[in-house]
């Protein structure tokens, strides 16, 4: 009886070390699934990373927006009257019906203001995700709008529309650029960076008369993202530049005949996910020395 009893403790206990190794994934991003309509984390660490199966978190989706935290998200379901609030935690999470307005919604640097898209109007909440405030609205002068980016006070909004930078102000929208592709509010500052085809450039304060190059050259650049420490800026296209901010170091990587159109922050302080324009997930990691990683997709669950 107590050999049985020993080997039972044996498998028992490999069962739950089993469980621990599971709940103890290393999740570096998400990425929403059109198709499946889901999220889909990325799994494991730079170099040995791939997409996971679809997250069950109670509702079919038809937008996402995650939070530059990865802890939380926004997404609704075509049709749909309210928004939801979905909590992340590795490869898990849940959904919960909010107060917030359902809209396309854009962060600031630490994803604790939200910009939410309202059409006539921006509507800026603070205090997520645990304790949503409306803390402002400001008119869209009739914007078409395209993105929001939105300081972390929540104070400045600036909007891009038909590649046009406005600041959205009490008056009506002032241009600050024309050409732009992406932009977005420093970290803790209302310091803003737009990006063009060939150069970033930083608004200090969102004010034209302050306009700095911050780096120059590019071929054909779509979108950028600052590193967690905001000491390195990467900017994807036709190929990838990482550039430091504070000093005139900056490298390029070969990308073959892959472009990307869109690029976020991912788990570490210069790694970054990439989306190309056929709609692979790749990675990059700028830690050290530069490197491009192409992810495989685990499959359905």
């Amino acid at each position: 009886m107590k050999r049985y009893l020993w080997i039972l403790a044996l498998a028992t206990a490999a069962v739950a070390q089993e469980a621990a190794v599971e709940l103890a994934t290393p999740t570096l991003g998400y990425i929403f699934d059109e198709q499946a309509r889901a999220l889909r984390a990325i799994e494991g660490v730079p170099g040995a990373a791939a997409i996971g199966g679809p997250m069950h978190l109670g509702a079919g989706l038809d937008y996402v927006a995650v939070s530059p935290s990865r802890n939380y998200a926004f997404g609704y379901e075509s049709g749909a009257e309210s928004m939801l609030l979905l909590r992340l935690d590795g490869i898990t999470g849940a959904s919960t019906i909010s107060t917030l307005p359902r809209a396309r919604a854009w962060f600031s640097a630490s994803g604790e203001v939200a910009a939410f898209d309202l059409g006539d109007r921006v509507e800026t909440w603070g205090g997520l995700p645990n304790q949503p405030r409306r803390i402002g609205e400001i008119a869209t002068g009739g914007l078409s709008i395209d993105r929001l980016a939105v300081s972390d006070d929540g104070g400045m909004v600036a909007a891009l529309a038909a590649g046009d930078l406005y600041r959205l102000t009490t008056d009506s929208p002032e241009l600050l650029a024309q050409g732009v592709r992406d932009a977005a509010f420093q970290r803790g500052t209302r310091d803003l960076m737009a990006l063009a085809a060939t150069r970033l450039v930083l608004y200090g304060k969102a004010e034209a008369e302050n306009e700095r190059i911050l780096v120059s050259g590019l071929d054909d650049a779509r979108a950028f993202a600052i590193s967690r420490d905001q000491k390195k800026v990467a900017i994807a296209g036709t190929d990838v530049t990482i550039a430091a901010l504070h000093t005139d170091q900056f490298t390029h990587l070969e990308t073959g005949e892959t472009s990307f159109d869109t690029i976020a922050r991912a788990e570490g302080d210069a790694v970054f996910q990439l989306r190309s324009a056929s709609g692979e997930i790749w990675l990059l990691d700028a830690d050290t020395e530069p490197r491009l990683l192409a992810l495989a997709t685990r499959g359905d669950q």
